[in-house]
């Protein structure tokens, strides 16, 4: 007679899966990013991404959420927290999806000039669909017009800083002169 045994295996939290894929995927677009400027950039650019992405979230998410409040959309603290790590993990999923065609891209692109924009048209293409994302899941929770227009706000600013960012970024990892 043949037995088994039942082995249990400890599964990582599901928060622990989206901050890695969260992480990851802008490691992934800052790689393939880099890859046209040669030497140390693509790795550089792998650790400056994600860092790039998680500055601006740092620095806006409060202001989404003192912005929402006074406005009437009452957010629990946790929901934020918690849609904010979901969201992360959307838009590492969409960087992944992008990263084999920008690498492609920026393999064969002509002059630097060409590889940053690429690179920046991926990181504001994924970050808009990524936006997209972090709005539906906001609204399952609290709709209304204060949200939208906190988050509204909130976006159009996390844009514009996160360009500055990613762009500063290209500086530092050796793509900008």
């Amino acid at each position: 007679m043949h037995t088994t045994t039942a082995t249990t295996t400890a599964t990582q939290p599901a928060w622990a899966r989206d901050v890695a894929i969260a992480a990851v995927g802008p490691a992934a677009l800052g790689l393939c990013s880099g890859w046209a400027f040669g030497g140390t950039a693509p790795i550089t650019m792998a650790a400056l991404v994600p860092l790039a992405f998680l500055i601006v979230a740092i620095v806006t998410l409060p202001g989404l959420y003192v912005g929402s409040t006074l406005l009437g959309a009452s957010i629990d603290l946790k929901a934020t927290a918690r849609l904010s790590v979901q969201a992360g993990r959307d838009l590492g999923v969409i960087f992944l999806g992008l990263a084999p065609a920008l690498l492609f891209l920026s393999a064969t692109a002509t002059d630097q000039h060409e590889a940053i924009v690429l690179g920046l048209g991926a990181a504001l293409m994924g970050a808009a669909v990524g936006i997209r994302a972090f709005y539906s899941r906001l609204r399952e929770v609290e709709g209304g017009y204060g949200l939208l227009a906190a988050f509204a706000v909130w976006a159009l600013l996390g844009l514009v800083l996160g360009t500055e960012i990613y762009m500063e970024m290209l500086r530092i990892g050796g793509g900008l002169p």
